[in-house]
């Protein structure tokens, strides 16, 4: 039997196969979307937490002095890729003379329902007036 052009099983079975692979290039393609928005969310946050510790280091050297005690245990809320997220602040004396401590910021956010968090810890000394 000589045909010519195809039959309606083969175009099917063609048609099948091509959007099994499109609906993998798109799995793939979805994956790699997620995955660049929790990279580009992440960047942010480290970038926010570094900016909180050059303030913070900006403040102590400016006011020659470490920040109010209702700043050392401190709670607060901000965007964050247009997601709420938490942050905490801690900071911790480590020397007697109160001029050597330590902040720390931990902050917590939600990302396609598993918590993620980020710390930034910075050392700082509290410059002598003269």
């Amino acid at each position: 039997m000589n045909q010519k052009g195809m039959t309606l099983i083969e175009v099917l079975i063609a048609v099948l196969i091509l959007s099994g692979g499109l609906v993998t290039v798109y799995r793939a393609l979805l994956s790699s979307l997620q995955t660049l928005k929790y990279a580009e969310t992440r960047l942010e946050a480290q970038w926010i937490m570094s900016e909180k510790v050059w303030a913070m280091q900006d403040y102590v050297y400016r006011m020659k002095r470490l920040p109010p005690s209702d700043a050392k245990e401190a709670k607060d809320e901000l965007l964050l890729m247009g997601r709420k997220a938490v942050y905490n602040t801690a900071i911790n004396v480590l020397s007697q003379g109160e001029d050597f401590f330590r902040v720390q910021y931990d902050l917590r956010w939600t990302f396609q329902g598993k918590n993620k968090n980020i710390t930034r810890t910075g050392y700082l000394v509290v410059p002598h007036t003269t």
